[in-house]
Formats: structure tokens, C-alpha cells, sequence
């Protein structure tokens, strides 16, 4: 019963945090991006 409590929050934490890892993924992958452009032109 416990290990389904457990399960269930960290379900519910991953959930909470996963827009922010998401954004955090944009903000990295978009800054390497940036960083390849500008060493590009």
C-alpha cells in the first residue's frame, strides 16, 4: 500500500516539474544553437 502512495506522489512530483525540465531542455538546446550560429557567421 505504501510503495502505491509512494509511486503515486513521485508520479505527481514528476508531473509538477516535468514543464520546467522542459524548459530548461528549450533554453539549453536553444543556447547551443545560438552558440553554433554564432560561431558560424
Amino acid at each position: 500500500m505504501h510503495y502505491k502512495i509512494i509511486a503515486h506522489s513521485a508520479g505527481w512530483a514528476y508531473t509538477a516539474a516535468e514543464p520546467g525540465l522542459i524548459a530548461y531542455k528549450t533554453v539549453v538546446t536553444y543556447n547551443s544553437v545560438v552558440s553554433s550560429e554564432d560561431q558560424v557567421f
